[in-house]
């Protein structure tokens, strides 16, 4: 789980809709969108797949990918 806050602000604003209008599209709350769009929660990959099938843009699948990618190879790094 990982932080793109400001990714998923960036999608919703591109769509056109509020804080509102966004959460109600990808059933959440509003306050649990703003929680996310300010880097206050964790996005699932859940949601994330969730996200990009309402918006049909997999971008925010890439750059969740490409963090947990990271995380794995710092913690593996870590361990030897």
């Amino acid at each position: 789980m990982f932080y793109l806050g400001d990714n998923v602000r960036k999608i919703r604003q591109q769509q056109g809709l509020t804080n509102e209008e966004f959460a109600e599209e990808i059933n959440i709350s509003s306050a649990q969108l703003s929680k996310i769009e300010n880097n206050r929660q964790h996005l699932t990959l859940e949601l994330v797949l969730q996200i990009c099938l309402k918006v049909n843009d997999f971008s925010l699948y890439l750059a969740w990918k490409g963090e947990l990618e990271s995380y794995v190879l710092n913690v593996t790094t870590k361990v030897s």
